[in-house]
């Protein structure tokens, strides 16, 4: 599963939602809004896959918001389905969609209009045109691999019809699957020979081993990258994940970063082979995370933390994301304490009287009309109140 974004936009959509079948190589296209979140995507898939084609038992992504949210998580395991999100930096591993994409563009390039704002209209025959053509892994048509003979496109030759029976149906449909796994895997083998002979064999680590990370995909606050360091690391081995991926222990600075890594990235740390030679540490960079901006405060609750200390949470919700990503974020965060965020705090408050709320007391200074400058304390909340209705007048009054 994929997304195909950046189109231009046609009957309100402007991205493609896209299905590929592992086994028969048919897909489904599905036009949609880039801006879909995770409940629509979850709606269009049981309505385009579950419905008509049953419950897949595993599904293969990348790692976009909407695909590992908790809320697609949360429906694959009431599904009984098994996600397979690919590891960070690893696009191979959904490599079958990614292909089936430039397939689909190819496609809509040759005959949408001048303008490019029918391609909605030409997905069904797209989808068409390719289920009837022999694919080259299984040797059958995806059409006649679902159907079990090929589809009447209207250009044949009429023939005789043969009227089986059912049991001739069953025992043909089991053939007919039987010789396109093994035609898959076939291409299987030839696809692995072709790539094994660009890549070095596979390297196994244990937990506790140290490696370094591939520094390609890493934007740092450096300020050139042609002089950036190759790696980042060592890194501790946490435990092996699948086949050929690893989780790490990264540093506190990159807690943002997925720590999951296949093991094309990676590299082993080996000890000085001479005792003169010291070890070599170097801090790691900081990494540049795309900055979240707060769009409103949802809700509040208290934290009980270790010992007597408490701690107000808030649900936010993020400029430019949907609400499968809204989440409870400690109010000593660095987005909650900007100043457009304060005031959405104060304006939730103002809202919500009573949600839950710790009153905290500090000294605030002023200087007064006779220029002393006078020392009281106040309440956070209260002060951040009158501050807020201040703007607000004067917003007003402008």
């Amino acid at each position: 599963m994929d997304y195909m974004t950046g189109l231009p936009e046609c009957n309100g959509h402007d991205a493609i939602l896209v299905f590929v079948d592992m086994k028969s190589k048919d897909y489904i296209a599905i036009p949609c809004s880039k801006t879909l979140d995770s409940e629509g995507q979850a709606r269009l898939f049981i309505k385009h896959v579950v419905v008509p084609h049953s419950l897949p038992k595993r599904i293969w992504s990348d790692r976009g918001p909407t695909l590992v949210s908790s809320f697609t998580k949360e429906v694959y395991r009431q599904m009984g389905i098994e996600g397979n999100p690919s590891t960070a930096y690893h696009p191979q591993t959904d490599g079958q969609t990614e292909r089936m994409n430039q397939e689909i563009q190819t496609y809509l390039r040759i005959f949408i209009n001048h303008k490019q704002d029918d391609w909605v209209e030409w997905l069904p025959l797209a989808e068409f045109a390719y289920r009837c053509r022999v694919h080259a892994s299984t040797g059958m048509s995806p059409f006649f691999m679902t159907h079990g003979h090929e589809p009447n496109t209207g250009v044949e030759t009429l023939k005789d019809g043969i009227n089986e029976s059912a049991k001739q149906f069953a025992e043909r449909m089991q053939r007919i699957g039987k010789q396109a796994a093994q035609a898959l895997e076939i291409a299987r083998e030839a696809m692995k020979r072709h790539y094994d002979k660009h890549r070095r064999p596979a390297r196994e680590y244990k937990t506790g081993d140290y490696v370094y990370i591939d520094a390609q995909n890493f934007p740092t606050d450096r300020p050139n990258k042609k002089l950036e360091d190759k790696r980042y690391g060592p890194f501790r081995v946490e435990e092996k994940i699948g086949a050929s991926a690893y989780r790490l222990k990264l540093p506190p600075k990159w807690k943002l970063r997925y720590p999951v890594f296949n093991e094309v990235l990676l590299t082993p740390a080996h000890d000085p082979e001479f005792p003169n030679q010291g070890k070599t540490s170097r801090e790691v960079p900081t990494l540049l995370e795309p900055e979240r901006e707060v769009e409103a405060i949802l809700d509040s609750k208290i934290v009980e933390g270790s010992g007597r200390s408490r701690k107000v949470h808030y649900l936010v919700q993020w400029c430019g994301l949907t609400r499968a990503d809204r989440k409870w974020v400690p109010s000593d965060t660095d987005e909650l304490r900007m100043d457009d965020a304060k005031k959405l705090i104060v304006a939730f408050y103002a809202a919500n009287k009573f949600a839950p709320r710790i009153h905290t007391r500090f000294l605030l200074s002023a200087t007064n009309k006779h220029g002393q400058i006078i020392t009281y304390d106040t309440d956070c909340y209260d002060f951040w109140t009158r501050r807020y209705k201040e703007l607000e007048k004067m917003k007003s009054e402008q």
